[in-house]
């Protein structure tokens, strides 16, 4: 049985005062391994704005229920679609969708991840 998998964005930035997500939007996770301050770092990514945010990877900052950047870095190689549930604030959570793990992948082999950003 498979489980459903909540993580938390947090918007930063020039885009932490605007409203750029909604309930049901979809986003990409994308690893970003150049990150000199967090070794499990996720942004956020919008097809329309780019680049929005962080997976929260803090566990004081992070809602119940929700896994940190750190717990779900080792789920996908690039990157993985999410959906918005739910927005508290200026936290999204998301829901991960586990079956488009590989998708990105197959798309990344012929393109650079920092095409999205």
């Amino acid at each position: 049985m498979m489980y459903d998998i909540y993580t938390a964005v947090i918007q930063t930035g020039f885009n932490k005062d605007r409203k750029i997500l909604n309930l049901n939007d979809e986003v990409i996770l994308l690893k970003e391994p150049e990150n000199n301050y967090d070794a499990e770092a996720i942004i956020c990514v919008v097809p329309a704005f780019g680049k929005i945010g962080y997976v929260i990877n803090n566990f004081k900052a992070l809602p119940k229920g929700c896994f940190s950047s750190g717990r779900i870095y080792d789920i996908f190689k690039i990157g993985i679609f999410a959906e918005v549930k739910f927005i508290i604030n200026d936290i999204s959570i998301l829901k991960l969708n586990l079956d488009s793990r590989n998708i990105l992948n197959d798309i990344y082999k012929t393109s650079s991840p920092s095409n999205l950003i």
